[in-house]
This record gives C-alpha cells, structure tokens and sequence, in this order.
C-alpha cells in the first residue's frame, strides 16, 4: 500500500497535467496566489521546445516577431542591441529551464515560429553571464538544409550560449545533404565547447545526415574520450578512429551505444575482446555485414539485453549463416530480451538476383536466448522456416510478447515466391508455452482440412490478440477460423498482407479477411 499524496506533491501532479493538457491555465495560475506561483513558474518554464519565449522577456522595443513565407513561420529576432538593463527579467526566468529544443526555420518543423541566428548571435555576444542557462540539463539542437550555409553555421556557433554545468543530455541531428568549410568548423568548435563546459554529459546522440569530415570527426572524437560519465551514445554517422573505438570500448559508465560499421572496417582497426563489458543496449547499422562478423568474432558481449542490427546491403546465402552464427557467438552470454535484424533502406528494386532464403536452421542459432521477449526478423528474403522451428521457439523464449518473422515482398519477383513450409500446427506450441504473447506475425500454409489435435487447458491463456499472416496461403476457411479461435481466445484481429503487383481484392486475400470476420464474431458469442 502506498503512502498518502503531501499537498505540495499533489499540487506538482495537478500542475504536471495542466502542462500537458492547457499550458494557457497553468499560465494563468502562476499569476494567482503565492503559494502557487512558484512551482507553476516551474513547471511552466522547465521545458521549452523552442527558444522564442526566452526572446519574449526582453524589453517590448528590443525584439519583433515578422512573417516568413517561405518557411510558413513567425521568426523573432531582436531589432536592437542589448544592454544590461534588459537581462534583469530574463535572468529571473533563465535558470528555471531544464530542457530546450533549438530549431532553425523549416516549412515542417513541429513549431510555429523560431529564432533568427540573428537573435542567438546577440543573445550569445551580449550575454551578462557566462551561462544563461545555469540549469539547462537537455538541449536538442535540430538543423535542417534550408538556411543558407552562413546562417546555420550561425546556429552552430552561438548555440554556445546555451552551454552549461549542469548539461546532461546534447542531441544534435542535421539533414543537411553536406556540411560547407565553415559550417564544420563552427560544429567542432561547438564540440570542443561541450568538451569543456560540460563535464558532466551524460548522453550524445547525433545524426549529420551527411559523412563530416576530419574537423568534425577529430573534434567528436576528443568530447568522447574526455566525458568521464558517458552513458548514451548515438552516432550513426560518425565513423570510428582508433582513438575513439579504444576510449568507447575502455569506459565502464556506457551502457547504450549506435554505431556504424562501414564497408572494410573489419580490415583496417582490430577490436579488442576486453571492450564494451558495460554495454547492456546495443545497436548497430553496416553497409557491410562482414564488418559485424569481424566485430562479434572479436568481441563478447555479457549484459547487453537489447541488440538491434541493420544491414544496408543485400546479403548472400553464405553471409546469411554467417551472420547468425556471429549473433550466436557473440551473444551468447547475454540475458537478450530484444532482437532486432532488418534490412534498412526505404525501396528496393524487385530483382531477379539468386534469392537468400532464411532458413530453420538460422533461427536455431537463436534458441540459447531463454529471455527473449521481443524478436523482429525482415528484409529482402524468402523465409522457410518449417513447424519444428516454429515450435522450438515457442519452448525456448516462454517469455515471449511479440514475434515478427517476415520478408519484404516488394524487393522479391513474383516468380522467385516460395510457398511456405510452416503449418497451423507450428503456432500450437505459442498457445501452449508462450502465456505472455500479444502480437504475432509469421508465414504459413493454413489447410482447415489438415489440422491437428489441440491439446490445451480448457480455456487457452494464451493472451494474443494481433496475428499477421502476411503472404500466408489459405483453404477451407471456416475451419481455420475455428480452430484460431480456439487456439487463441482473445484473438481480436488478423491481418493479410497483399503481395506485391497482386491487387488488393485478390481471392486469397478475400478468405483472409473471412477468416478475421468469423474470428470476431466467435469472440463476441
């Protein structure tokens, strides 16, 4: 039993909900009595998404707010310069802010206006104090192509004014197609400012959306070695030197890293075994899979429970076994709850290539992870996978909540399409073992004219309630419907996917969505 609520924590909860649901209200209360202004000020003022409330504390005659229309956004910026006297009310609210997010302008930025780097230039030049933002803890840095090159290294170089003691977690994410001479160095000098004025940074996340250069990466490298307290890091497209890969895989305090592998990694820096013992979150994106294998043939991973892996290049038949066996190795030592393996790219043409096909006995390499809770397996390959896979994974993960197995149909020929091996009796084994299972998407044959004994408590635990069959193939629907009925009680949706250049209202899709029709129905009586 829990103890009862103080006024004061009662109140926080109230004014936490009015934050989220009428920030005008909880305005309007920070102005009413004493005793609720100040943790209304607090809560009113702790997180701001972007910095346009800070300009609106200045003095009326300093600043203005004019109409982009290229952007569609109300930019501020200040129409003067500042002098001391206009830092006596900001400096009153400043310190309150614990979370920020810096956006320049964007047609499709979440907010409705943003700062000029007009504006942070004079903020950052005329400051009175060396951080504004004395408790300043998140600070999300969020850039996009569409200032010209000398604005967004404005933005680079003045977010310094942002920068404080207390600064935990920086993110920083750019779509900018390349980065121009001068942008990457008022980026490095902002990493060397971080390097310096934070000490106690926690957490790094970034996405250039462009390979930087050497200013950028010399400079990421130095913050990294130097963060005493790193904890997250999430770097996709900084490549890895030497230097940066022995201070990461050196530091006890990581526990959470994104990184990428890049073509021939694997030949040019050896990994050490004695590397990322801490890691407990794990996921890592490669346009070479090769370059995996080379790192999980080096190192060994103990704690990680959450390992993530996105390969950007089609594989063959032998890298595939390859793979999985690496995930074996590497792994094997891991409580793993989640894993991930996805082919990450937006489209692929259909080829005609030798197809890969996913088989049981890859899966199998899997079955030593007794804690998995949560396994998603996709990408540009045909599964044959047969009952006995389907049944050794429902008695080797009983902890197992959601289970995706599939291929992305629209990378594959019609022609090249397997017919399933897997069966309605493979899924036996979910309803009898797996009593925490939710979500489900796999390919089979599903025969009504073919099914087996279920042998269950009467009724089934099992709790499921989405099934996909994707491209499954179907006969004898009515007995289907029954026997997924039985098989899983609390079944309220299945799902078809059509097969890529088949329309929509094909005939085999028609039974699938008769099948969810009865299922419901079943369900209601």
């Amino acid at each position: 039993m829990h103890r009862a609520l103080l006024l004061n924590e009662l109140l926080l909860q109230i004014l936490q909900v009015l934050r989220e649901d009428d920030i005008h209200a909880l305005a309007v209360l920070a102005r009413t009595r004493r005793s609720f202004s100040q943790p209304a000020l607090e809560i009113l003022w702790e997180s701001l998404d972007d910095p346009s409330p800070i300009i609106k504390l200045f003095p009326d005659d300093s600043w203005t707010v004019a109409y982009d229309p290229y952007n569609r956004k109300l930019c501020i910026e200040f129409i003067r310069l500042l002098r001391p006297v206009d830092w006596v009310t900001p400096l009153k609210y400043l310190p309150l802010i614990k979370r920020l997010g810096l956006e320049n302008a964007s047609p499709w930025a979440y907010t409705s206006s943003y700062m000029s780097s007009q504006a942070l230039q004079y903020l950052s030049i005329f400051r009175p104090v060396l951080a504004i933002l004395p408790n300043l803890r998140v600070l999300n840095l969020n850039l996009t192509s569409y200032v010209a090159a000398a604005n967004q290294a404005k933005y680079f170089q003045y977010s310094w004014a942002f920068l404080g003691p207390e600064l935990r977690s920086f993110t920083f994410r750019s779509v900018t197609p390349s980065l121009e001479i001068e942008e990457q160095k008022s980026l490095a000098r902002l990493l060397y400012a971080l390097e310096h004025a934070c000490p106690l940074l926690e957490e790094i996340r970034s996405s250039c959306g462009c390979p930087p250069g050497r200013i950028i990466s010399d400079a990421f490298s130095s913050l990294v070695s130097r963060l005493e307290n790193l904890r997250v890091l999430e770097c996709f497209d900084m490549p890895l030197n030497a230097r940066m890969k022995s201070a990461l895989g050196k530091k006890k305090t990581l526990y959470h890293f994104h990184l990428s592998l890049l073509r021939q990694e694997h030949s040019r820096h050896v990994w050490d075994s004695s590397w990322f013992q801490s890691l407990e979150t794990m996921k890592i994106r490669t346009d070479d899979p090769q370059s995996y294998v080379s790192f999980a043939n080096s190192v060994s991973l103990s704690r990680v429970h959450s390992f993530i892996l996105q390969i950007r290049t089609p594989l063959t038949q032998g890298l595939m076994q390859q793979l999985f066996s690496s995930i074996h190795r590497q792994l094997s030592d891991s409580p793993l709850s989640t894993f991930e393996l996805s082919y990450e790219v937006a489209a692929v043409e259909v080829s005609n290539d030798p197809l890969v096909i996913l088989l049981s006995q890859h899966l199998q390499e899997l079955l030593i992870f007794r804690h998995l809770e949560a396994v998603e397996i996709s990408g540009p390959w045909c599964i044959q996978i047969n009952d006995n896979i389907l049944r050794q994974m429902a008695f080797a993960w009983p902890n197992l909540r959601r289970l995706y197995v599939y291929h992305n149909d629209w990378c594959i020929s019609k022609d090249q399409e397997l017919h399933p091996h897997a069966t309605l009796q493979g899924i036996v084994g979910f309803a009898q073992n797996c009593l925490q299972l939710h979500s489900l998407i796999v390919e089979l044959h599903a025969d009504g004219s073919m099914l087996p004994e279920i042998v269950l408590p009467q009724p089934s635990r099992c709790p499921l309630q989405d099934f996909t069959v994707c491209c499954s193939t179907i006969s004898s629907k009515t007995e289907v419907a029954a026997f997924l009925s039985r098989l899983f009680p609390s079944l309220t949706s299945i799902d078809a996917s059509d097969r890529y250049g088949e329309p929509e209202d094909s005939q085999w899709m028609k039974d699938w969505s008769d099948v969810d029709r009865a299922v419901r129905i079943t369900q209601m009586i």
